[in-house]
């Protein structure tokens, strides 16, 4: 009886022996395998993920970007994209910048024109050029005036400018008394905030048969 029931369970032990050992062979021949290859799909699907996330953030980018400058756009399609420009221009620009930002008074000084090499630029018969422009005595009632002033110079005046400096300088506050007194009865012109502003400007002009370097100018307005 004894040794039946010692035979039953060593029978048994062996079953469950060769249960775990074909459970183990599974788990190593084919779950682990499985498993790094769940894991290594898992990994290219995030990468994939990663990728489209990316890809719809510089869509956004862009589309924000279209809407924030398609009305400059369709503007300077519909002026040209390389309007002439010249001396007389870039004063009447100035003018009707400093106007438009009730900036009282200015005098400026332009630069001979310079012109860059641009390879791409030539192929189409155009020339990049550059100009430095010194705007000085910037005269104003309130120094908003004149960041308006030099916001519009940046946003409205064509071609690109490079702000190079912006300086200003105030009344003391005691003299305000007597400044809008002043200001009020017309006795003289005073005004409160004085400015400079330097910067380059670069456009893009057609090639002109001869090419010249004109001297600057100055004026005031």
């Amino acid at each position: 009886m004894i040794k039946t029931i010692g035979i039953k369970l060593v029978g048994i032990l062996a079953i469950l022996i060769a249960m775990n050992l074909f459970l183990l062979f599974i788990w190593l021949f084919w779950a682990t395998p499985t498993k790094e290859d769940a894991e290594i799909n898992l990994a290219s699907i995030n990468s994939e993920i990663s990728r489209l996330r990316s890809s719809i953030t510089n869509i956004k980018e862009e589309i924000t970007y279209y809407n924030a400058n398609k009305a400059k756009f369709d503007e300077l399609k519909k002026i040209g994209f390389t309007t002439e420009q010249n001396r007389l221009t870039i004063a009447k620009n100035l003018n009707d910048i400093r106007q438009a930002s009730l900036v009282q008074n200015l005098k400026y000084n332009i630069s001979d024109m310079v012109i860059i090499d641009n390879k791409s630029v030539q192929k189409l018969s155009h020339q990049l050029v550059k100009m430095t422009i010194n705007l000085t005595n910037i005269n104003a009632y309130f120094d908003t005036d004149i960041y308006k002033f030099t916001h519009m110079l940046n946003n409205k005046f064509g071609g690109h400018v490079r702000l190079l400096s912006v300086s200003l300088k105030r009344q003391p506050p005691e003299m305000f008394s007597d400044i809008i007194d002043k200001i009020t009865n017309n006795k003289e012109n005073i005004y409160t905030v004085t400015g400079d502003i330097d910067f380059e400007w670069y456009a893009i002009l057609k090639q002109p048969e001869e090419e010249t370097s004109p001297a600057g100018i100055k004026a005031n307005y």
